[in-house]
């Protein structure tokens, strides 16, 4: 494994464990604040209506990541002076 190879990696597991733990419903993070929700109301939240955000949460971050692929590919930064 080169040094390029373990950054990489590295890189891949810190924006994992930081993903996961995002208060956003598809996340881990996501059924803490469900939970955090449920005990400030005092009652349950009705799980067919976190599907929805739970999908446009997703459908944000797809298109984020497709945008910043293509943006990287056609006008990629220029670090050299």
């Amino acid at each position: 494994m080169t040094a390029t190879d373990e950054l990489l990696a590295n890189n891949e597991r810190y924006a994992e464990s930081f993903a996961g733990q995002l208060p956003l419903p598809p996340f881990d993070g996501g059924h803490l604040a469900v939970l955090l929700i449920e005990k400030i109301r005092g009652k349950q939240m009705d799980m067919r209506k976190l599907i929805p955000v739970s999908a446009v949460v997703m459908s944000f971050f797809i298109v984020f990541v497709l945008a910043t692929i293509l943006l990287d590919i056609t006008k990629p930064i220029n670090f050299s002076p």
